[in-house]
Formats: C-alpha cells, sequence, structure tokens
C-alpha cells in the first residue's frame, strides 16, 4: 500500500481538507541513481501530497482506515511502503513537473521562487536528539494506527532509504516487521550475515522498485569487466558482488568473483531461506531469473508496473520445464524448516 497518493487522484479531490497541497513528498538525494541528475542533487519528488495529521486525527483516521480496510479485504499480509514517511519525509515546495526548471538553480536561486521554501524534512529534521524522539514518537503513534485498522492482518514496513537510527528499534517496539535486503545490511562494515538478522523481519533480494537479483548481478559483473581495474566504478561494482558473495558463502577463487550461473542462484536462494528472519520472499522474476524489473521509481514511463509472467501460473505447478526448480525450491524449504506440505 503506499504511502501517499496522486495530487490527480480522487482521494484529494473528494478529501481535499486532510491534504497538504503546498508540498510534495519524496526522498533526499541519492548518489546511487548514477542516471538521474536531478535525484543526485536534489533527491526524489514523487509529487504526492503531504497529510495533514491533524484533520486526519479529529476523524480517527478514517480515510486511511477505510483504505487499509480495503486492502484486508484481499490481503493478510501487506507492505507499507516507505514507513520512513510516517516518522518524517522529505518534501519539495514545487510540483515535479517543474523539476526540470529548478534542476540548474541554486538553493538560494529555488528558495527565491519558492517564497524563502526549500526541500527538507517534514515536519522536523533528524538533526538533534529532541527532533529524533519527537519523530520517533510520530511515527510509532501513525504506524500503530495502521496495525490497528489492519485488524488480523500483518503488516510489514518497507525501511529502506536513508533510515534514522531509532527506526528499526521503533519498529522492533511496536512488532512490526521491516525489511532485510542482504547487499544493504551491513555490522561494522561487514556484510551481516542472515543468522544475525533479527527473527521479525522480511527479508528479501529486491522489490518491485529494483532490478532482479540475476539483473543485478549481470549488470555490476558487466560494469566490472568494462570499467578500469581499481576505479571507482570498478571497485563500487566489485564490492557489490563481494558483499553477495560473503553473505551466500559462494566461492571467489583467486578474488575472482563468478558470473551469474544457476549454482550462483542456487547459493542465494537457499542462504536467505536459512536466515533468522522469519518473513523471506522472492518476486517471481527473481525466482524465474527474468530480467524485467516492475517499477523505476520517480519517473513515469509506459513500462512501469507492465510486467507479466510469460506463462501462466498453473505452467509453474506442473509443467516439466519447471520441475527442478520445484524441486529445488521444496528441498530449500525442508532444510530451513519453512516447508508447508
Amino acid at each position: 500500500i503506499p504511502f501517499g497518493v496522486s495530487l490527480y487522484s480522487t482521494d484529494v479531490w473528494a478529501d481535499r481538507e486532510i491534504f497538504d497541497l503546498d508540498w510534495y513528498g519524496g526522498a533526499p538525494p541519492e548518489e546511487l541513481f548514477k542516471d538521474d541528475e536531478f535525484v543526485q542533487k536534489w533527491g526524489q519528488n514523487w509529487g504526492i501530497p503531504l497529510y495533514k495529521w491533524d484533520v486526519l486525527e479529529e476523524s480517527d483516521y478514517a480515510w486511511w482506515r477505510r483504505r487499509i480496510g480495503k486492502t484486508t479485504d484481499i490481503f493478510g499480509m501487506f507492505r507499507v511502503d516507505h514507513a520512513l514517511g510516517f516518522y518524517r519525509i522529505y518534501a519539495f515546495p514545487w510540483n515535479p513537473i517543474r523539476n526540470g526548471e529548478f534542476l540548474p538553480l541554486t538553493i538560494e536561486e529555488a528558495k527565491a521562487k519558492c517564497g524563502g521554501r526549500q526541500p527538507g524534512f517534514q515536519p522536523r529534521p533528524d538533526e538533534t536528539d529532541e527532533q529524533k524522539v519527537a519523530n520517533r514518537e510520530r511515527g510509532e503513534k501513525y504506524l500503530r494506527m495502521i496495525q490497528d485498522a489492519a485488524g488480523d492482518a500483518e503488516v510489514i514496513a518497507e525501511d529502506l532509504g536513508s533510515v534514522p537510527d531509532y527506526v528499526r528499534p521503533s519498529l522492533q517496539d511496536i512488532g512490526m516487521a521491516g525489511m532485510k535486503v542482504p547487499q544493504w545490511e551491513f555490522t561494522d562494515w561487514q556484510v551481516t550475515l542472515g543468522i544475525n538478522y533479527p527473527n521479525l523481519a522480511f527479508a528479501t533480494y529486491a522489490t518491485h522498485d529494483h532490478a532482479p537479483i540475476c539483473a543485478q548481478w549481470e549488470e555490476q559483473h558487466k560494469i566490472m569487466r568494462e570499467a578500469e581495474v581499481e576505479s571507482p566504478e570498478w571497485w563500487e561494482s566489485r564490492n557489490f558482488l563481494a558483499t553477495l558473495c560473503g553473505f551466500a558463502n559462494i566461492e571467489m577463487e583467486g578474488g575472482f568473483i563468478p558470473r551469474y550461473t544457476e549454482e550462483v542462484h542456487a547459493k542465494l536462494t537457499r542462504e536467505i531461506l536459512l536466515s533468522n528472519a522469519d518473513r523471506v520472499a522472492f518476486m517471481i522474476n527473481d525466482l524465474l531469473q527474468i530480467h524485467d524489473r516492475i517499477n523505476v521509481p520517480g519517473i513515469h514511463a509506459g513500462e512501469n508496473w507492465s510486467f507479466r509472467l510469460p506463462m501462466q501460473v498453473s505452467d509453474l505447478s506442473r509443467e516439466k520445464d519447471y520441475m527442478t526448480l520445484r524441486n529445488q525450491l521444496k528441498g530449500f524449504l525442508r532444510d530451513s524448516a519453512r516447508f508447508m506440505s
């Protein structure tokens, strides 16, 4: 369930009093988006209006409760996208249709165009201990409301990105599983092994916002092969792959990182299932080693959310072509005590 809704949605037109139409939610600058100059400089401007939480509270968050209720009519478990936004959200004082206009500007030039306002965290940043405490209390208040509205359904928090140090302890305290993406999980600069994940966690290699792990692996391997050895690009790609090798105990003979093979795929699949996280999921394109991705954040593209399997779901459960995959998964599930007959 998305954190926000489109400015042009029926929700906004029907309940305008609960939305702040002067600010647009997004995410802070992120250097990992190498192909997007705006995101590197300014961040992701999703164009979602912020909520007027004080107005929502007057109705006991009726709009959110209706929204959650419709979701739980269908699903027994759902993920709250961008759960960090309940604690504080990065916001822009301009509509994303104007991003191109603001791209070349300095902070001061942008502020001049926006009446002194500039992008930043709302309602406050995390710069002081007092601000962190206030933001933590805020997030827990709203996420407990989501849990209450969900009833018997389980809520998963998407806690990826620039995660404040108080968020994951906060999620543990309220009993909500956060996410563990192995290639982004480190302890003292070393990859965190799955055995050290908290039990209350949802582990996966990729989400709808990422390329499947096979595509990520092959892309980074290609960069390594083509980049100058020990250049920043070479090291960045090598470290990414070495992290996954370390997590899944994939051999790097002589420091050489293998290509993505059936053996690599099997080891990655088995290792995350053996992790201590009591919830593990794979995107279907990940399991089938299909390179197509579902969504590219921050852009409006025709291919977003258009992915479809090239076969019928029923084929996966009975066709001979998928027997090896079925048997392999059953074996891994038994090994990890996750098998349900």
